[in-house]
């Protein structure tokens, strides 16, 4: 094939390249658009989602439970149900991890939608909700213990001193501490540690004055 020839394919197979692109771009573009359109409306759901349980907005969905629909209750006695039922909610979610931030934002959330009796179902719905949206705070990790400081060498503890003995009341092996010890008499101490006299070596300290003449 002649070098004209050679020239002449490849500049239409670029022709065809460029057209086959130009048809996939125009064929793409408008799912491309509809996708990021898509996109934006998520986007701005979530954030009218999120205004709405953070109190910034009021909730059309909000979740009022037929349990509370007709009570008549003065504000004090409002007030002792709300904390009545909070802590049925807290018994019930052991691992609830409550911040002041998201106190504050379940307060807004109560007061924007003018709730005034809330029960344990209804906290558990709207935290539902929150744990959806990722409003719920996560429970810090422990801190490490601090390890204790050894102390230095000369100063470190060492095991009492003990000496094994007899039990005169048993007649079995056991052990005495130093103080034990120090504190017997020498005829408990004899029997204890089993010494009779035949056992005792006195020292040579000459014939006694009877043996003198």
């Amino acid at each position: 094939m002649r070098e004209r020839d050679r020239i002449e394919v490849r500049q239409h197979r670029e022709q065809l390249d460029a057209q086959e692109s130009a048809e996939r771009e125009a064929r793409e573009r408008p799912i491309r658009e509809a996708e990021g359109k898509l996109k934006e409306t998520a986007t701005e759901l979530a954030k009218l989602y999120r205004a709405r349980l953070l109190g910034e907005a009021k909730d059309p969905d909000r979740f009022i439970d037929p349990a509370t629909q007709g009570m008549k209750l003065t504000e004090a006695e409002a007030d002792q149900y709300n904390i009545v039922e909070a802590r049925k909610y807290r018994e019930q979610n052991p691992d609830f991890y409550l911040t002041d931030a998201l106190f504050d934002s379940i307060r807004a959330y109560l007061a924007k939608n003018e709730i005034r009796l809330v029960s344990a179902p209804m906290l558990t719905a709207l935290l539902q909700r929150y744990a959806e949206a990722g409003l719920l705070p996560e429970r810090p990790a422990p801190e490490p213990e601090p390890e204790p400081d050894e102390p230095p060498i000369d100063q470190q503890p060492t095991a009492p001193q003990t000496f094994k003995g007899i039990d005169p009341s048993t007649g079995l092996e056991r052990e005495y501490t130093a103080r034990e010890v120090d504190r017997m008499s020498s005829d408990e101490y004899r029997r204890v540690f089993r010494i009779y006299a035949a056992d005792l070596v006195l020292p040579n300290i000459g014939p006694g004055p009877r043996a003198q003449r």
